[in-house]
């Protein structure tokens, strides 16, 4: 099995890793059963994750680093770790919902295939940055909601968003029977998104 494989095979769905993601997830609300730091890390952006972790109810705990690199799977976490209740999926009725909720036409990334977490979490920074209401991925042969994932997009995971789906032509046919367009992306295409 390639390096890869095992490394997302080992990560679990219920960490965050890293200052700033823990931060966001705070922020948002996100139920955390607790927030891991390691032993001796100062600063103040440690200070605010304290105190937003004692305002929600979170358990803090000082671990050695050697247990939270154990804990992370050898991800690069900070000296930060929170222990989540398992990130939620959306349905994709919720993100057409919350759309029409704000009075817009529903915009949603639908991705196939993208198994590297890297790449999700990139795809999730840009999608908050440009406005989409949701990301739908399919429950098989793609990356989830990783530790990896949510360290790399920075926040955005707590902001948009991802409906897991089993089928993805079905659930595509089904945004077109809601009114919605379907445009396909390729890396060789001649005009940005924007335009079309």
């Amino acid at each position: 099995m390639p390096p890869g494989d095992e490394r997302r095979r080992k990560e679990r769905e219920d960490l965050i890793l890293g200052r700033h993601p823990v931060q966001e997830a705070l922020r948002a609300g996100r139920p955390l059963q607790r927030l891991l730091l390691a032993r001796g890390v100062r600063g103040s952006l440690l200070a605010e994750l304290k105190e937003l972790a004692r305002k929600q109810g979170v358990p803090v705990q000082e671990w050695e680093r050697a247990a939270l690199d154990r804990l992370a799977g050898g991800a690069a976490h900070q000296g930060v770790v929170a222990v989540a209740a398992g990130h939620r999926y959306a349905e994709v009725g919720e993100l057409l919902a919350a759309a029409r909720a704000r009075g817009e036409d529903p915009f949603l990334v639908v991705l196939d295939g993208v198994e590297d977490p890297h790449n999700l979490g990139s795809v999730l920074r840009t999608a908050e940055a440009v406005g989409v209401h949701g990301v739908i991925i399919p429950r098989h042969r793609a990356v989830g909601l990783t530790p990896t994932v949510l360290k790399v997009a920075a926040g955005a995971a707590e902001y948009v968003p991802v409906a897991r789906v089993t089928n993805l032509s079905r659930t595509l046919e089904e945004l077109k029977e809601a009114g919605l367009w379907v445009v396909g992306g390729d890396q060789e295409g001649k005009e940005l998104w924007t335009q079309v």
